[in-house]
């Protein structure tokens, strides 16, 4: 039934005209950050630049976007092993919009990256993963798909799907390592999601799904996993939204090495997202978004399991219609218990203490944006973070400091709000 319902999408597209759309983000930054993922922070500069080139495929019902950006990267001091070379990452990305039928809306992503990243861009490719590897090589895809279709006014059935998958090709040589870090990382999940929604009332309606998700890792790791959710969601006129979960999550160990107490483990989780518009006069527009979640989670870099706590945040203003600014925050911390690291001992020859591995990470953003024309966007601003052990550790220290600066120029072929590097 899927492949029919997009290739019904697909042909009105494919039969349209094709639109190009060329651009490049030209940015420089420098402050204080890990060159490398267990390193201590470092004052450093960087110069990053993203070409991109991008086809558009729509008709009046469907938008097709395919996307190449490579990003070449230039820092001093540089990652170890690469102390000239410049670090290239090339970046794929696709995405589909359609409504083959007035009742029926079909949606698809797909990201694909492959190539040497630098410490910044390793927290975008594994999101709300406090322990990173230390890598030179990396490969990563993702990609989902959604599927909703109107039974009646009130009625709703929801399909979703997604799949992701992220190796480390080689390692660097361990400088300042943590404790239990495994060697090559690597992750293969996939999940699907049916589901029913009722419209109680025009503003609100609940939604019943069901995830059943699989994943491969690490040392002959595998965990299957069953998540029934209950959600509530509210939408105003004015397009605020309040939405809330609540679930249970039961896991399974069906790997030949079980990382589960007991082999299984069922955990309750919970989320809610709040989007809120503050202000909107005269020109100018506030606008609030939170998100918290708790969930089971398996972290691919530590080999572990066990509940994780994430939010995310931002607060925005725009000025029409050229200027925006914003406040973005984000913090995760995962409770899963570790085996007891070794003690903290200096190493003969006299280098940094074995630290406990990272388990909790959080970062600030400050994006100012200003559009000088369709084609051209400036944007400046700064980032904080920092990474480190479980709350709960006694030795609980942040060791991975970023704090730094940065300018970007942005020049497209057609409006700069369309492109996928912004």
């Amino acid at each position: 039934m899927l492949p029919a319902l997009f290739a019904l999408v697909l042909a009105p597209v494919l039969a349209s005209p094709l639109e190009l759309n060329a651009g490049v983000l030209a940015e420089g930054r420098g402050g204080k950050s890990p060159v490398v993922a267990g390193q201590d922070p470092e004052w450093f500069a960087a110069a990053v630049l993203t070409p991109q080139i991008e086809a558009w495929l729509r008709d009046e019902r469907v938008e097709a976007q395919l996307a190449y950006l490579p990003r070449f990267f230039w820092q001093v001091p540089n990652n170890a092993g690469f102390k000239t070379r410049t670090l290239i990452l090339h970046q794929l990305a696709f995405r589909i919009f359609g409504r083959p039928t007035s009742t029926t809306d079909v949606s698809a992503r797909a990201f694909a990256s492959y190539g040497q990243p630098d410490y910044s861009i390793l927290s975008y490719l594994l999101p709300n993963q406090a322990a990173l590897p230390q890598v030179q090589t990396i490969v990563t895809a993702s990609g989902g798909f959604g599927v909703e279709q109107a039974l009646s006014r009130r009625l709703r059935l929801t399909l979703a799907g997604d799949a992701m998958h992220f190796r480390v090709k080689d390692e660097l040589p361990a400088q300042n390592a943590t404790a239990m870090a495994p060697t090559l990382p690597r992750q293969t999940s996939f999940d699907a999601t049916p589901g029913v929604a009722y419209a109680v009332t025009r503003i609100d309606d609940f939604q019943l799904t069901s995830t059943v998700a699989y994943g491969q890792y690490g040392n002959n790791i595998a965990i299957a996993s069953v998540t029934p959710l209950l959600s509530w969601r509210n939408r105003q006129p004015a397009g605020d939204e309040l939405r809330l979960s609540i679930g249970l999550s039961y896991a399974r160990d069906v790997g030949t090495t079980h990382i589960i107490n007991g082999g299984s483990a069922l955990l309750p989780t919970a989320s809610g997202d709040v989007l809120h518009t503050l202000l909107v006069q005269d020109g100018y527009g506030f606008l609030a978004h939170l998100r918290v979640t708790a969930e089971q989670y398996v972290d691919p870099v530590l080999l572990s399991t066990g509940p994780r706590f994430i939010a995310s945040g931002q607060l925005s203003m725009t000025a029409a219609p050229d200027w925006s600014v914003a406040l973005q925050g984000d913090f995760s911390a995962s409770l899963a218990k570790l085996p007891p690291p070794p003690p903290m001992v200096m190493p003969p020859a006299g280098g940094a203490p074995v630290r406990p591995p990272d388990q909790t990470a959080f970062s600030v953003r400050v994006p100012v944006r200003h559009r000088f024309s369709r084609n051209v966007m400036l944007e400046f601003g700064g980032l904080y973070g920092d990474r480190g052990p479980a709350l709960t550790s006694s030795n609980f220290e942040f060791h991975q400091r970023q704090l730094w600066a940065y300018f970007s120029l942005t020049i497209t072929t057609r409006d700069v709000s369309t492109l996928s590097i912004r």
